[in-house]
């Protein structure tokens, strides 16, 4: 078993390195990218964002994002009198 200072070193070293970047999305495993494990439905975009939608519900973080052309757009919709006026008042958010 790890300790608490092993078990947390890959997360400080994915979050500390620089250039880490073009490694994004990928499984890290005692500080290096893991080429073992795959799953193809890791990088699925539909699936992504429903995960992100369904957390953000959970903890009550954020927005729910459109889904299709220009994703990853809150789902907001004026209210009936800033729809009204044109005004920019900020909206109530639009659920699934």
């Amino acid at each position: 078993m790890k300790s608490v200072d092993q078990g947390a070193a890959t997360s400080l070293y994915v979050v500390c390195t620089p250039g880490i970047e073009k490694y994004s999305g990928s499984y890290w495993n005692d500080c290096e990218v893991d080429t073992a494990v795959r799953n193809p439905l890791w990088n699925h975009p539909g699936l992504a964002l429903e995960l992100w939608n369904q957390s953000e519900k959970a903890t009550g973080s954020g927005p729910v994002l459109a889904e299709g052309a220009g994703a990853a757009q809150p789902m907001v919709a004026k209210p009936p009198a800033a729809a009204a006026s044109g005004g920019d008042e900020k909206a109530p958010l639009v659920n699934k």
